[in-house]
């Protein structure tokens, strides 16, 4: 095979292609596009009426109408509630994502009569109006690992995917071993079980997902991440930790196999494997993973 700078022709042309549209993008009449069809924080954003975040250079409040939805970037969250919050007259739906930070105990003192719902990222914690708000894709602006015609090309092929799980990810800092410590002992345990050694080029990354029927996506900074996503829409099983935000999905027919211990896996077989794989593969055709499904939700009333 052709190589460029260690790179094959494939990896070179979409490292160059990722360039050249990351800067038309941040040009381009719409720097922040949605990744619709596909779930991004982005798309949530571009759902909201109101924004608040690094971008905003002033929010009137008094231009909240009734039902509004308000997208805040999650670092954004206590300057909105000391600032503008009190000055919004009417009850409105909150939106807030596009950080890894978790929504827990701390923030349910804000919610009040004036907030009607508010769908959050990592949410950990119970409360009738909060929602979680998936993860999603990494948001299109960056054309890096959330491309949409990517998944629209992998998809099209008829992958004849394997009976193991994937796995390729890094201890990190110091907070990240409690859970991925753990999963990366339990998965070099099981045969069944292939890593992924050396950083990948995201075409490459991507064309192996495709050939897996699941992949081992623990938590890191936040409870879920967007290999989750990636996976999904490459129709390949994401094993996530049983969570709060993870049950919430699940129980809204997302495709993911939930555990409560990674040493679950150690004893799969390729054929458990292939059965299990069979029990979950229809949740493909879910609504759920899809932007039109969430959007019908947030302005549901």
């Amino acid at each position: 095979m052709i190589q460029i700078f260690n790179l094959t022709i494939n990896e070179f042309i979409f490292k160059v292609t990722s360039k050249v549209q990351k800067i038309y993008i941040k040009y381009s009449f719409d720097p922040r596009p949605s990744s619709c069809p596909y779930l991004s924080g982005d798309g949530y954003r571009k759902t909201a009426d109101h924004i608040y975040d690094e971008t905003t250079k002033t929010f009137q409040p008094q231009n909240v109408k009734r039902s509004d939805v308000i997208y805040v970037r999650y670092d954004f969250l206590k300057d909105f509630f000391a600032k503008i919050h009190p000055k919004i007259q009417y009850q409105y739906i909150l939106l807030s994502h596009n950080n890894d930070e978790w929504v827990d105990e701390r923030y349910l003192s804000y919610i009040d009569d004036k907030i009607i719902k508010w769908y959050a990222q990592n949410v950990t914690v119970h409360h009738p109006k909060l929602f979680p708000l998936p993860t999603g894709l990494q948001n299109l602006y960056n054309y890096n690992y959330g491309i949409i015609n990517v998944y629209e090309k992998l998809n099209n092929r008829l992958a004849n995917k394997k009976n193991k799980i994937l796995f390729g990810f890094s201890i990190g800092k110091k907070e990240y071993e409690k859970e991925r410590l753990p999963a990366l002992q339990s998965l070099r345990n099981n045969p069944s079980a292939e890593e992924i050694k050396s950083k990948m080029v995201q075409i490459s990354y991507f064309e192996l997902l495709n050939e897996y029927k699941f992949v081992a996506s623990p938590p890191g900074i936040g409870i879920e991440s967007h290999r989750t996503y990636e996976a999904m829409y490459l129709r390949t099983i994401p094993i996530v930790k049983k969570s709060l935000t993870t049950d919430y999905y699940y129980n809204l027919g997302m495709p993911m196999w939930i555990i409560d211990d990674w040493r679950e896996l150690e004893n799969f077989t390729e054929t458990q494997l292939s059965d299990k794989y069979d029990s979950l593969k229809d949740r493909f055709n879910n609504r759920t993973i899809f932007m039109d499904y969430w959007i019908d939700k947030i302005h549901q009333k």
